[in-house]
């Protein structure tokens, strides 16, 4: 990254808020997103928690996007990340476009949190 990009990646940092403060992501049917993970551009190490900071925004119904920086103090590197998100059955789908295309993952809730948000 250019001293330029870095100058413009640290300003983001310093506007976007920890995505830790804003999860849980609660669909319509009750399915959550708890806490995301991003992997490192720089080294591949798994960032989560304080690490992350970004935007949550409704898409339409059961659509978010997620977008924001992640950053690795293992090699000292911002990652950017943009994510559309959709959940359902107990099951979150995570999108992301890549210079190899769109991938996709997806995460399934245990029983019991499905049963339990039931009754929440």
């Amino acid at each position: 990254m250019n001293e330029a990009a870095t100058a413009l990646a640290i300003e983001d940092w310093k506007r976007f808020t920890p995505l830790a403060n804003k999860l849980p992501i609660l669909f319509l049917d009750g399915t959550r997103l708890q806490h995301l993970s991003i992997e490192c551009g720089g080294c591949s190490a798994h960032l989560e928690g304080e690490c992350l900071r970004g935007e949550i925004r409704e898409v339409s119904g059961d659509r978010y996007s997620i977008a924001g920086l992640a950053a690795c103090q293992s090699c000292q590197a911002f990652t950017q990340f943009c994510l559309s998100s959709t959940g359902s059955a107990g099951s979150v789908h995570l999108e992301w476009q890549t210079a190899a295309g769109v991938l996709m993952s997806a995460g399934s809730v245990s029983w019991w949190r499905r049963l339990l948000s039931k009754f929440q």
